[in-house]
Parts: structure tokens; C-alpha cells; sequence
């Protein structure tokens, strides 16, 4: 099984030669280009988010835990002083980045191998739909975002 680095490594040649390609050709904007490496990156560091130690899972549930914190803080801003500001994000960063994050590795298991075709395939096809339906990109823009993610 691969570990972080030769994921990330993977990611960001394909990804990077892929992008490149697409950038050459003149077939995309280039603004895309940098977004279709980054959505290559992520779609490379997925087959083990679900390992408790793995890196990307750790990173994930940090950077959710800290966005989490900053829109709690800011849907309560004026309602609370700094330092109850300061309180509330730092028991949403911990509710999520420990408990949440606990449960996660309790109530799940790392499959390996067997489950990562099909979880590219959904995780390809969710972004393919999230892209056109929510952020209204034409079909092939979708379609080019869910296919670097997977």
C-alpha cells in the first residue's frame, strides 16, 4: 500500500503533466488549469482518508475544525465579547478536530485497496455534480473537475 508521499508525489505528476497538457493545448483558461491540479492533488491523497493515521485524514479534520471555529466565530460576532469569541472557536475546533475525529476512527475501518476504485468513481461523479449543479460550470468544466478528483 502506498503511503503519503507516494501519493502525493502520483498526484502531483499526473495531475501536473495532465493540467499541463490541457494549459498547452489551449482547450481550458488557465485559472482552470491551477483548479483541475489542485482538485488532481486532493483526488490523489483520497484512498486513505479513511486510515486513523493517516496524513490527509489528520489535515482534513484540522482544516474543517479551524473553518468550523471561524464561521461559528463569525455567526456570533456581535452577540459575544472577544473572549467568549476566543471560547466558542476554540471548543468548535475541539469538538471536531478530536471528538469528531475520534468517532471517525472508532466507527470505521481502512479497507485498503478494494474500496478505492469506488470511492473515486463517487467522489469523481459528486464533484462532476456539484460543479455543474451548484457553481453552474458548463459540462465539460464539470466533467474535467470530477475526472482529476477521481
Amino acid at each position: 500500500m502506498a503511503d503519503f508521499r507516494t501519493h502525493l508525489l502520483g498526484a502531483v505528476v499526473v495531475s501536473g503533466l495532465t493540467a499541463t497538457v490541457l494549459a498547452m493545448s489551449g482547450t481550458v483558461p488557465h485559472p482552470a488549469v491551477i483548479g483541475y491540479f489542485t482538485l488532481g492533488v486532493i483526488g490523489g491523497l483520497l484512498p486513505d482518508i479513511d486510515a486513523p493515521r493517516s496524513i490527509p485524514v489528520r489535515l482534513a479534520f484540522l482544516a474543517l475544525a479551524v473553518i468550523a471555529g471561524f464561521l461559528v466565530v463569525f455567526t456570533f460576532g456581535q452577540r459575544y465579547s472577544l473572549l467568549e469569541l476566543l471560547l466558542l472557536w476554540l471548543g468548535c475546533f475541539a469538538l471536531i478536530r478530536h471528538g469528531l475525529f475520534y468517532l471517525l476512527n472508532r466507527h470505521t475501518v481502512h479497507r485498503g485497496l478494494i474500496h478505492s476504485v469506488p470511492m473515486a468513481l463517487a467522489c469523481g461523479l459528486g464533484t462532476t455534480l456539484i460543479a455543474y449543479h451548484a457553481f453552474n460550470a458548463s459540462p465539460v468544466h464539470a466533467w474535467l473537475c470530477g475526472s482529476f478528483l477521481a
